[in-house]
């Protein structure tokens, strides 16, 4: 029996989540970057990143400074994969479905690929030895500061 109320709970809450984030995150977002003059690739690539990013980075930091652990990048770096080729994946199929053709533009899919890639380098080589110093943090805030200058220009 508990189960099936803890199973009920659950999507119920993920209706709810649902419900919230149709209604209002996806339009506050639109409004957000209609204030700023951001086109809409921009704007995907970084509120609405942050905005479904925000449950990963909780965990981590829960996860790295409450409880000591050393889940929270796999944590992030797992989610990042998932949402590049999982949820694109299931975007670009059913945008296709029934025979429709997806435009796409070189140059956003080129850039993203391009700033993932080396993100990925650079995370690579700073974690290597098992500790990430602050100027290491540094530069992986300035390379994420550099790709969002990338999609504005």
């Amino acid at each position: 029996g508990g189960v099936l109320l803890y199973l009920f709970v659950v999507l119920y809450t993920f209706l709810g989540l649902a419900i919230i984030c149709d209604e209002y995150f996806t339009e506050s977002l639109d409004k957000i970057s209609d204030a700023l003059g951001l086109s809409e690739d921009v704007a995907g690539a970084t509120f609405m990143a942050a905005g479904s990013s925000a449950p990963e980075l909780a965990t981590a930091l829960v996860t790295i400074l409450i409880t000591g652990g050393s889940e929270g990048l796999g944590t992030i770096a797992g989610s990042a994969v998932f949402n590049l080729m999982i949820i694109v994946g299931v975007v670009a199929f059913a945008a296709c479905e029934g025979g429709a053709r997806l435009e796409i533009w070189w140059y956003p899919l080129l850039r993203d690929t391009i700033a993932y890639v080396a993100s990925l380098v650079v995370l690579v080589i700073v974690v290597a030895d098992g500790e990430v110093a602050w100027w290491e943090g540094l530069i992986l805030t300035l390379l994420y500061g550099g790709d969002i200058y990338l999609m504005i220009v």
